[in-house]
């Protein structure tokens, strides 16, 4: 331990930087906290449902072979938080690769047999 031009115990010294680290320490936390949540609010305010449910039926086609069709989509974080939620209503997903087939083949199957997944209401969520 050091000691002072008196002979004492630096003791106070190191108590205070200590206590400065630790109150840097949570002020970073406390600023990493309220951009992460800034950040989720503004997600779930720019991504309104009629905007959102917009985004997955146009998008939803370059990544599966079919349409993909959703009443209504919508994420909440606040009334569900600590979790970011997503509800999704009446979704509907048709496979195209049926499209492709003659048909007379066609005509053999059952009318539905394209749909691949029909969701009366879906929610789901994330805990953060």
């Amino acid at each position: 331990m050091e000691k002072d031009a008196d002979g004492k115990p630096q003791v106070r010294s190191s108590r205070l930087l200590l206590r400065k680290c630790v109150r840097i320490a949570a002020a970073a936390l406390a600023v990493v906290i309220l951009l992460v949540a800034g950040l989720l609010t503004t997600v779930v305010v720019v991504l309104s449902p009629e905007r959102l449910t917009t985004l997955v039926s146009r998008y939803s086609s370059d990544y599966i072979d079919g349409s993909v069709t959703a009443k209504r989509i919508e994420l909440t974080f606040w009334s569900t938080f600590p979790r970011l939620s997503v509800d999704i209503d009446s979704l509907t997903l048709v496979s195209g690769a049926l499209d492709r087939l003659d048909p007379d083949v066609r005509d053999r199957l059952p009318a539905d047999a394209d749909t691949l997944l029909t969701l009366r209401s879906l929610h789901g969520g994330l805990n953060l």
